[in-house]
């Protein structure tokens, strides 16, 4: 059952192939695959309409020469490779189905011949497939910068291309990775299976059993190749192309690698740096002092500030976290109008700060503006210094403070201030040397 039959010695009688024989039909089908171009059933292509997806490769760069640093800025492009969907048309002149042998009426003493159904002709298929796939026949694919050898013709030009910044900077193209495709196959031993003969080829009145062509055979068993490829399922004869971190395919059957394209890039030092920055923050601060009935107070803010003691890179500076707090404040004259025991105006004594900030500042703003270092930061950034002039108040006080007679009072403020302030941190540097990011395999199913 599903074993086609041959013609045998000089009498013409019949008999069913080997498995051996049967490499044959195999190598004629890959002959139809090596014919197809791109936008055919089963070939590997660069067009993603409708197509199953292969992978995708991935070309990363520098945008900055080496020898850079500052903002560093990385390039990504993504190249995404398909295999062609569909079913292959089997409507042309040289399509027959093969002929086997089966019981007759469930007599397993007599024998009956049959043309291959559409399902037995499905298996037949698969087993050849199975055959051209494992062997690299004529038809099958691989990736590389050249050509595996003179059997193999270009099919996709430059499908991936892997890119460095060099001086200029300037892009470079350091390798071109393509699609081959096997040309040339050493055929094996020639045997042909047969056929039914009719009167209009493969179709008509029927006129007895026939040896197929290697038309027939090409283009019978190829077609129906290209289908049983692409049955939705991940089948014999279908590509995955894999990064290394994603390792060989995980789908069910035998994976076979079929060449790599490999995606390189600069290396990068890490060096020390240090930077200016200027950050606004906004504190809350507690201050005790000594008034008179009625008066109103309002705090100027602190005139000078010490610096933070840690702050956060990279490009944007998230500000620092914690401030020391002001330690002293210059208070204002204070006056109103005459009180309720004697006409007149009274002018009362200027506000005396009189203790410690109330608590840590907590920064609310972003940094005024983007802080250009050399390399991207490694971790924190420390403090070097004091701030490199007095911290200016931006804003007036949350409220003023009324109070109601002679003694000491205590009130919390809020102001926006603003300074500046010097940190180091690591930062990167792009070196001449390069490194390897990632390796992509073509992988091809064969079991």
């Amino acid at each position: 059952m599903g074993t086609p039959l041959k013609l045998e010695g000089t009498n013409g009688d019949l008999k069913e192939m080997t498995t051996a024989e049967e490499n044959y039909l195999a190598y004629q089908a890959g002959e139809q695959l090596k014919a197809s171009a791109k936008t055919e059933v089963g070939a590997i292509t660069d067009a993603s309409s409708g197509n199953e997806t292969v992978g995708a490769f991935t070309d990363t760069r520098f945008n900055e020469a080496p020898g850079s640093h500052g903002s560093i800025n990385t390039t990504s492009t993504v190249t995404t490779l398909y295999q062609t969907e569909g079913t292959a048309a089997e409507n042309g002149g040289d399509f027959r189905n093969a002929v086997h042998q089966q019981s007759g009426d469930g007599d397993t003493h007599s024998r009956q011949l049959h043309e291959f159904t559409s399902a037995e002709m499905d298996t037949l298929t698969d087993r050849l497939v199975a055959t051209i796939f494992a062997n690299d026949y004529s038809g099958t694919y691989k990736l590389g910068s050249s050509a595996p050898s003179s059997d193999y013709d270009t099919h996709l030009s430059a499908v991936f291309t892997d890119t460095r910044t060099d001086a200029g900077p300037s892009t470079t193209t350091v390798a071109t990775y393509n699609i081959y495709q096997r040309q040339t196959f050493s055929a094996p031993t020639a045997v042909r299976p047969v056929a039914l003969k009719r009167s209009s080829g493969g179709s008509g009145t029927f006129q007895g059993i026939q040896e197929m062509s290697d038309a027939e055979i090409k283009y019978t068993f190829g077609q129906r190749a290209k289908t049983r490829i692409m049955n939705g399922t991940k089948g014999v004869g279908t590509y995955i192309l894999n990064s290394s971190a994603t390792g060989a395919p995980s789908e069910t059957g035998t994976w076979v690698a079929k060449g790599t394209a490999t995606d390189t890039r600069h290396t990068t030092t890490d060096t020390d740096y240090t930077q200016d920055f200027v950050g606004t923050f906004e504190t809350t601060f507690t201050g005790t002092f000594v008034g008179e009935a009625g008066g109103v107070v309002n705090y100027a803010g602190p005139t000078n500030y010490a610096g933070p003691t840690n702050y956060a890179g990279p490009t944007n500076y998230a500000g620092p976290t914690n401030y020391a707090g002001p330690t002293n404040y210059a208070g204002r004259n204070v006056s109103n109008e005459a009180n309720a025991n004697g006409p007149g105006a009274n002018t009362y004594n200027s506000v005396n700060y009189l203790g410690e900030a109330g608590g840590a500042v907590n920064y609310l703003g972003e940094a005024s503006g983007a802080v250009n270092y050399l390399g991207e930061t490694s971790g924190a950034v420390n403090y070097l210094g004091e701030t490199s002039g007095a911290v200016n108040y931006l804003g007036e006080t949350s409220g003023a403070v009324n109070y109601g007679g002679p003694g000491t009072y205590e009130q919390d403020f809020v102001g926006t201030f603003e300074t500046t302030f010097t940190g180091n941190f690591l930062g990167a540097l792009i070196n001449n040397a390069t490194e390897t990011i990632e390796t992509y395999t073509l992988y091809v199913r064969t079991a």
